[in-house]
């Protein structure tokens, strides 16, 4: 008799796994739209929430605009997170979490080359500059406000103007341009690259913050993720790591 217990008993429990593991296959994945500029800390938090809770993520990255323009039209996603809290006003969001703080800063290559140290220097005839798109990334937005009247000349000497901030980074690596203005956490992402804290933009700062779409057709799932993100035990200490403030 107890054999045959044995094996009822087995069956039983490997039953219950077969349907777990079936219902968190139907599992549909959260949809996060991420501005570009914090694709390190997320992806990698993402990759500890779907470890944890076995719920998939699934992250759309490109400029806060950019990205706010296509919830806007399509209605569709879970989570918004913006470089800048001031996007989620416009997304239609059930509850904010404030995650983290980024500067605005000029980069250039490692050691300064051009030696580039406020903002003339930009415009000088041997600085190839380059901007992030202010109608589509945060940065540019918050420079353009930042600059004021000084942005326009900037945007004309500009030789490369980008949808998001890691392309300027990502031009500046490449040697197609001398300088560009980006976001702190991003330049120091790239090793070759150097931070230059100019005057004109020392109190640029972008206040990051998630929120839950009323899109969403996973609420429930899409706060624990948030909450993840906000948590400082899970969320503040990888956006430390990746040398975001609070």
């Amino acid at each position: 008799m107890k054999p045959l217990l044995l094996f009822l008993l087995a069956a039983c429990v490997a039953a219950a796994l077969k349907i777990a593991w079936a219902s968190r296959e139907k599992q549909p994945p959260l949809i996060v739209h991420c501005a570009a500029g914090l694709r390190a800390p997320v992806e990698e938090l993402a990759h500890q929430f779907e470890s944890r809770t076995g719920i998939p993520v699934q992250i759309q990255f490109g400029g806060s605009q950019q990205l706010l323009s296509g919830i806007s039209v399509a209605r569709h996603g879970d989570v918004f997170i913006p470089a800048d809290d001031s996007y989620l006003a416009f997304a239609g969001v059930t509850e904010t979490f404030p995650l983290a703080q980024m500067s605005i800063v000029v980069a250039v290559k490692k050691g300064n080359p051009l030696k580039v140290l406020m903002l003339s220097d930009l415009m000088r005839l041997d600085v190839r500059v380059g901007l992030p798109d202010p109608d589509s990334a945060a940065t540019g937005k918050l420079a353009r406000n930042m600059l004021g009247a000084q942005w326009a000349p900037l945007v004309q000497k500009a030789i490369v103007t980008t949808p998001t901030v890691n392309e300027v980074a990502n031009a500046l690596k490449l040697g197609s341009i001398d300088a560009g203005i980006v976001f702190d956490v991003v330049a120091t992402q790239y090793p070759g690259l150097e931070i230059i804290a100019i005057p004109e933009l020392a109190s640029a700062k972008a206040h990051v913050a998630a929120g839950v779409l009323t899109s969403s057709g996973q609420p429930v799932h899409a706060m624990r993720f948030v909450r993840f993100l906000a948590s400082a035990e899970t969320g503040a200490e990888v956006f430390r790591k990746f040398g975001f403030g609070k």
